[in-house]
């Protein structure tokens, strides 16, 4: 992790993206440069809801159920930064899980979990609610890269008709596992709204 890097000494600067800064300050990083794109309108962030919920204005979104591409990323940050501005969130406040798990009555905000977004683990459960796998553990999280049954469990019998294949350089061993694609996805990088 290139954050970790720099805060422990051993590089000097890195390029990322603005969705990294709440992990760059968890660091105690500061950014040295920055692009500024408020006249471009490079990236713009919009509020996407049901026709008819009557969620018109920000302060009607309290207790709803949320979902955000990623934790941490421009979405998440540009929602904290509303509530900000209209007084909803307290401006010293920088524990965003808390902000959003507090306001929302359930969300699906993948990478909540990571113990850089809540080392504590306090606020992950009502962030991952309406996460499509929250509650199916994945060969990733079991720590096994094997074959999974229909629950997406290890079946802990090797495949005997697999013929071994070379392993591909610089290739995660996760990324070159594809039986049972479907059942064995990581929660951490999906967002399924909830079907109400």
């Amino acid at each position: 992790n290139c954050l970790r890097e720099i805060s422990a000494d051993r590089a000097d600067f890195a390029g990322i993206d603005s969705n990294y800064g709440y992990l760059a300050r968890q660091s105690n990083l500061a950014a040295a440069l920055y692009q500024e794109t408020e006249k471009e309108k490079y990236s713009s962030v919009v509020v996407l809801t049901k026709e008819g919920k009557g969620h018109d204005r920000f302060e009607k979104l309290r207790n709803a159920k949320a979902c955000f591409p990623e934790f941490g990323g421009i979405a998440s940050i540009a929602f904290v930064n509303v509530g900000r501005s209209r007084g909803i969130f307290d401006r010293n406040e920088c524990d965003y899980g808390h902000l959003m798990s507090e306001f929302f009555s359930e969300s699906c905000a993948p990478g909540s979990r990571d113990d850089l977004h809540d080392p504590t683990g306090e606020h992950a459960e009502n962030l991952c609610a309406l996460c499509r796998y929250a509650e199916k553990p994945t060969p990733r999280e079991l720590g096994t890269y094997q074959a999974t049954d229909d629950e997406g469990l290890n079946t802990d019998s090797p495949l005997e008709d697999d013929a071994e294949e070379p392993p591909v350089e610089g290739i995660d061993p996760a990324l070159r596992q594809n039986d049972g694609i479907g059942g064995s996805i990581d929660r951490n990088v999906l967002c399924a709204a909830a079907d109400t």
